[in-house]
């Protein structure tokens, strides 16, 4: 059945768990499919084509699990995604959500003065995919763009900062002993897996030291003569942080979540469509990262606090191996060739 298929979302790196929490807060008994690239974590300094290369190779990887529902839960990926008109739904034969225009269009909704703001990464911005966005749903909006190049990556480190494997908090039954003994060896057996699983809520690591704050203040500086009444987060690792910029802009400002507004439009759909599953009792989560999987686990179980699961697992996957082992080249040259077709990479960065 339709429903049973699970939820799909990808990521550079751990920032679109924040959406993956948002969208459980809605549907707690989705099955979760995720893919991290960690290993080409952080996007946003990277060149278009990177990202694109990137990206085609993540969803041809997640093909192959059939999704009913494919969330692009990175601002930079759907950014470059967004630069020409790509048909991706038409090769992975399930709708794709990109984060740009939920977004968006809460900032249009709730803006007073017409004035909005916009943080995202350094790849993001040059692509104006917020910014155009905004304007055509509302050609009187003014839009402040700024790019923040080491944000992302200020977050992903401080989230791995004094955790170690065996400080889990964790309440389970029947807890795999893999999960303990992760062990480098061929390609499928590196995994962190149980079942039954509940993160509980964890302590967060203290996230800024003193250059940390100067930096993310230097960041939001650049509104403070601009009048803004909304800030979009146009980063999914962002709100990881938010009530931090909230503090700084204080309460004239409201803060929209990229994360927050694409999980609902996630949720909207497959209730809409009547894709939904609807069991009572909590979903699976599976990850795969290009990384590795107790650095992967030691994040998720913070941002993920509190989230019940019927199954929950982590796995190694690694590009070559992959392609040589399941025959998915294919599939990636067929994204590749459909994708480019339309020169997307000669597109100006303007």
């Amino acid at each position: 059945m339709l429903q049973n298929r699970p939820v799909a979302f990808f990521d550079s790196g751990i920032g679109g768990l924040t959406a993956v929490s948002d969208f459980l807060d809605l549907l707690p008994g989705e099955d979760i499919l995720y893919f991290a690239d960690e290993a080409s974590m952080p996007y946003g300094n990277k060149s278009f084509e990177e990202i694109l290369e990137n990206l085609l190779w993540g969803i041809s990887f997640l093909k192959e699990f059939d999704p009913k529902l494919l969330v692009v839960a990175c601002g930079t990926a759907s950014s470059v995604l967004s630069l020409e008109e790509t048909e991706i739904e038409e090769t992975i034969y399930c709708p794709v959500l990109k984060v740009i225009n939920p977004a968006c269009g809460a900032a249009n909704k709730i803006t007073r003065n017409k004035r909005v703001g916009v943080i995202a990464t350094k790849a993001t911005i040059e692509t104006h995919s917020y910014r155009d966005a905004l304007l055509n749903m509302n050609p009187c909006l003014e839009v402040f763009e700024k790019d923040c190049p080491e944000l992302a990556s200020i977050i992903e480190g401080k989230l791995a900062t004094g955790l170690t494997l065996y400080d889990i908090n964790y309440k389970i039954k029947g807890f795999t002993k893999g999960f303990l003994n992760i062990k480098n060896s061929e390609f499928g057996t590196n995994f962190l897996e149980g079942e039954n699983i509940q993160l509980l809520d964890e302590k967060q690591p203290l996230f800024f030291d003193d250059k940390n704050k100067s930096t993310v203040n230097d960041y939001l500086t650049f509104f403070k003569d601009k009048n803004i009444d909304v800030l979009i987060l146009g980063c999914t690792h962002y709100p990881l942080i938010k009530d931090y910029i909230f503090n700084i802009l204080k309460e004239k400002v409201s803060i929209v979540s990229a994360s927050k507004e694409v999980a609902k439009e996630a949720s909207d759909i497959l209730i809409r469509e009547k894709f939904a599953l609807k069991r009572g009792e909590s979903g699976n989560f599976t990850a795969y990262t290009t990384g590795k999987e107790e650095t992967f686990y030691k994040k998720a179980k913070i941002i993920l606090r509190e989230k019940s699961f019927k199954s929950f697992a982590v796995k190694n996957i690694n590009k070559n191996d992959f392609g040589k082992n399941k025959g998915v080249n294919l599939t990636y040259d067929y994204f590749y060739r459909y994708v480019f077709k339309n020169k997307i990479l000669t597109k100006t960065k303007s």
